[in-house]
Formats: C-alpha cells, structure tokens, sequence
C-alpha cells in the first residue's frame, strides 16, 4: 500500500512590528482560518498558481480540512499529418499539469497536518499555506511553522556536551527589556536590524549552556522562533528550522478525499492529546462516518 509523509505545523500570530510574538484568541483564529482558506482566492508562489479547494468541516466544525494544489498551463506544438494537403501541419495544444495534497486545521490550537509528494515538499506546502493566511489582511500576522520532533533542551540531554551553537535575535519594536543583555549590547548601539551569533568552544572544550548569557540568548531564540542550530562534541546536529515532527501515513489511490481527511485528523489526534480531551469536554464522539 503505497504511503505519504504527513508533516505537522503550528500557527501563530505576531504584531507586524518584529517579533512580538503570542498565541492566538481561538475565536479570532477560527474566524480567520475561514476566511483564509477560501476556494476563490489564489495566489503565486515559484512561478505556480496555487488553490484550494472548498473546505469541508468535521466534528461540529472542530477541524476544517481541504486540498491544497497547484496547476500549469502552458503550450505545446503538436505535429499532426494531413491527409488532405498530403503534408505536415503544426498546431498549438493547450497542455495543462499539476498536483495536490490534503491537509487538516485543528482550529482551536492551530495545528496542522499536511500531506507531502513528490510534487510538493513540506517547506513548498508551508509557505503557500502561511501565505493564505496572510492574504486577508489583519492587524496580526500569521506564522506557520513545524512542529518539532525533538525539542532542543530535550536533544542537549541526549548528546551531552555541545561544541557549537548558532542563534538569531532580531531588533525589538519597540520593548527592549525583553532582549537578552548580549544582544542588547550589540544590537542597541549599532542599529542592526539582525545578530547572527555564531559561538564555537575552544578545541577539546565543550560549551557551558548554563552561563546565563548563553541560556539567555537560547531561549530566546527559541521562543521567537528565530532559529537555533547547534553541533555535539560527537557530531550530532540540532536545527529548530528543521527539525520537523512527521510521520508516514498509508493511503489508497481512490481514496475518497473525506477518508483522507479522516486520517489525518486520526494522526494529529494521535500526536496530541490535547486535541481530543479539549473535544470531548464540549460534546463527545465524530460525527462523521469513516
């Protein structure tokens, strides 16, 4: 039975001034997911026009779920031979191609789950969606990103001691308290928009992420989702950009999209608990046949 990869993403909400991150009023959330993901919309992304297709509701309107694709059209010379001229005649065809995949919006915690083909790769399937989300404007921006597998705290206990650690911290609009003092100390004074840090321990060393300038600059990077990448003394490699929690679902060709739909709201329940204690504490059992 042939199989997909399912990634799973998470929504958030920013000020338009940089990275004044929160999360979401869920009412607020569900009303602008409907109205991102509308079927008469599209949009561009590497030279593709992209659409949706009209979104289905599950669970009393829980999860919304639909398909997300893309087509070419382009045209090709077909050559054909004419019997009665007895000649060649060459004729302009329109040719059209593209592709799709299914996703599934919890709408409460703004989580998602994607598929993934050949076509169209997890970043691809990402972007287009962040870019849905922004096309209705609001005072807020939208974020997708991926949901880690393994989060970094929790792979620094795995590998033990770490050699290199990479992080970002962009210039604050306007709360500088917020910043940590090593980023202050750079950022301020200079009028840099952005620091890329990169932190490298002496040969044979390891560095200490206890030192509090370093366990500042780290968490905060990792709570402004600006990207945090670090290498072990055993060659183990971290990358919060990455780091992507997935995972295979089978699938059959003649799939009706609504069971597709179904496994991967089966999937998302199944990673987070949540999800499913959240719903049974309003109104239990699907209402939706398999």
């Amino acid at each position: 039975m042939p199989t997909r990869r399912v990634y799973f993403m998470q929504i958030k909400e920013l000020d338009r001034s940089p990275v004044q991150f929160s999360y979401f009023d869920s009412r607020d959330l569900v009303e602008h997911i409907t109205k991102s993901l509308d079927p008469l919309s599209y949009l561009r992304y590497r030279r593709r026009r992209w659409r949706l297709s009209r979104p289905v509701f599950l669970r009393q309107h829980r999860f919304i779920a639909g398909r997300l694709g893309f087509q070419i059209e382009d045209k090709r010379n077909n050559m054909a031979y004419d019997e009665k001229s007895l000649d060649f005649v060459k004729s302009e065809i329109a040719s059209s191609r593209g592709s799709f995949v299914h996703y599934i919006v919890h709408c409460r915690s703004g989580r998602i789950a994607v598929e993934t083909s050949q076509d169209i790769s997890p970043a691809a399937a990402r972007a287009v969606l962040q870019k849905f989300f922004n096309a209705p404007y609001t005072p807020r921006a939208y974020i997708i990103d991926f949901i880690p597998d393994v989060e970094f705290h929790e792979w620094v206990s795995q590998v033990g001691e770490i050699s290199e650690l990479q992080v970002s911290i962009s210039r604050p609009n306007p709360d500088w308290d917020k910043v940590p003092r090593l980023g202050r100390r750079v950022l301020r004074p200079s009028d840099a928009k952005t620091l890329e840090m990169v932190i490298r321990a002496s040969r044979g060393e390891h560095l200490r992420l206890d030192d509090p300038d370093l366990r500042d600059v780290t968490n905060y990077s990792l709570e402004h989702d600006q990207g945090v990448h670090a290498a072990s003394t055993d060659g183990s490699r971290f990358n919060s950009r990455r780091n992507a929690k997935n995972r295979p679902m089978h699938i059959e060709e003649d799939d009706m999209p609504r069971r597709r739909f179904i496994r991967l709201q089966d999937l998302l329940e199944d990673l987070f608990d949540d999800l499913d204690n959240e719903d049974e504490d309003e109104e239990g059992g699907r209402d939706e046949e398999r």
